[in-house]
């Protein structure tokens, strides 16, 4: 799951090494790789790319991503391998500002992943950003932000999953998340701290979780049960530690 929230927060921003960009109401919808979209506003620096609702497609290859608007044509290149293998993508009400040097702002109405994830009601706020590239976002947004979220729906080996009420903080390289958490009847207030960063020549986001709970007891040892029957090729466990690889 946490790759499909880092993918989310993260698609929009390789456009290339700009000061200014501002994205408001966007709407994709990706099938194998290829999809279209429409947005209510689409800018960077001083250049707008398309007159409200005008509609644009969307295409992948193995390094970019390709914006056809209406009179013109974007290409975002060298991006993480990951972003370019989406092959099913749901993003509605997408909005993005961002300023170098000043703070993020992204949020979502709805985005869902194939039958898997599903996300609703996503803000996310980081603080003093740097250049306008993927791996200088990530490292802004892991060192200090601020999110919220409604829910988020998944599966784990066929078990439906629900998290709520989500609030995730990060300063200075450490996290605290309070959110609710529903598997079928059972459910309570689930809190977890530690630190994250990440790890440049490994292409990959490290959390160390110190503390996790559902409300009272403590449940760091059976998280790390249920994550480690859920590992792939790009998550893994080894408590403390929980690794998500981006290519």
């Amino acid at each position: 799951m946490s790759r499909f929230l880092v993918l989310i927060f993260l698609f929009p921003f390789t456009l290339m090494a700009q000061d200014f960009v501002k994205v408001n109401g966007l709407d994709v919808d990706i099938k194998k790789r290829v999809g279209k979209g429409e947005a209510d506003f689409f800018r960077v620096d001083s250049r707008s790319f398309l007159r409200s609702r005008d509609k644009f497609d969307l295409t992948f290859d193995k390094t970019s991503a390709h914006f056809k608007f209406p009179s013109q044509e974007l290409e975002v290149t060298n991006l993480p391998s990951f972003l370019t293998k989406i092959k099913d993508l749901v993003l509605k009400d997408f909005d993005l500002t961002y300023k170098y040097k000043e703070n993020g702002v992204f949020s979502f109405a709805e985005a869902s992943f194939g039958p898997k994830v599903d996300l609703s009601l996503i803000a996310l706020k980081c603080y003093n950003m740097r250049e306008f590239n993927f791996e200088m976002v990530l490292e802004s947004c892991l060192d200090n932000m601020k999110a919220e979220g409604k829910s988020v729906a998944f599966k784990l080996k066929e078990s439906q999953n629900f998290i709520t009420d989500i609030n995730l903080v990060v300063k200075d390289g450490k996290f605290e998340l309070t959110a609710g958490w529903q598997k079928g009847i059972f459910k309570g207030r689930f809190y977890a701290s530690g630190e994250v960063d990440y790890l440049a020549n490994e292409q990959t986001i490290r959390l160390k979780v110190d503390k996790a709970k559902l409300g009272v007891v403590g449940v760091k040892n059976l998280l790390f049960s249920i994550l480690k029957n859920n590992e792939s090729k790009n998550f893994k466990v080894d408590k403390p530690y929980i690794y998500v690889t981006l290519k």
